[in-house]
């Protein structure tokens, strides 16, 4: 490690001069001695920074961000909702905040499954969704037609996801 001397102001190498100024001989700061457990480990004297590896997959952050964009879509749908539907049926308060939800609770699962296996991640992911998207119209028709914009959106969404997945798959 190299400090620099506080009485003389000369840089010096720590653990080479055992803790003592080569230029006046006076002890140098405690601190000075100390060493990372990383460089201790390694052998090195602590001083060169190894590239940290990321350990992040950019899908798995992708889905955490689709999982945001659900709720926010659900939430934006709520409010403007019942000026789409125009008879608002009872079930509109439970019904959008099923389905706004679920697919987000279902997103983040999938985040977990994107660190290990993205582009299975993405094509499962899809898959469910469109299955989902057809379970609305089969629950709610009236209400799943307004819903469809949420549904462009968060398809727009899945899109991307596979596209990083794609692209992360061809860059390892």
């Amino acid at each position: 490690m190299r400090v620099v001397c506080l009485y003389c102001d000369v840089e010096n190498d720590a653990l080479e001069t055992a803790g003592y100024c080569d230029n006046c001989g006076k002890k140098l700061p405690n601190s000075a001695m100390i060493r990372t457990r990383r460089a201790i480990s390694s052998g090195s004297s602590g001083e060169e920074l190894a590239p940290v590896q990321s350990t992040r997959s950019p899908v798995a952050d992708a889905f955490l961000i689709t999982a945001v964009v659900q709720l926010f879509c659900g939430g934006v749908f709520l409010i403007v909702g019942p000026a789409l539907i125009s008879p608002v049926p009872e079930s509109f308060l439970v019904t959008t905040i099923l389905w706004t939800v679920l697919p987000a609770i279902v997103f983040m699962a999938f985040s977990l499954l994107a660190r290990v296996q993205p582009k299975l991640a993405v094509l499962t992911a899809s898959g469910s969704y469109v299955v989902w998207m057809v379970s609305n119209f089969l629950v709610e028709p009236a209400m799943a037609g307004a819903w469809l914009l949420v549904h462009l959106v968060m398809l727009s969404m899945l899109a991307w996801l596979g596209w990083l997945a794609l692209r992360s798959r061809t860059e390892k």
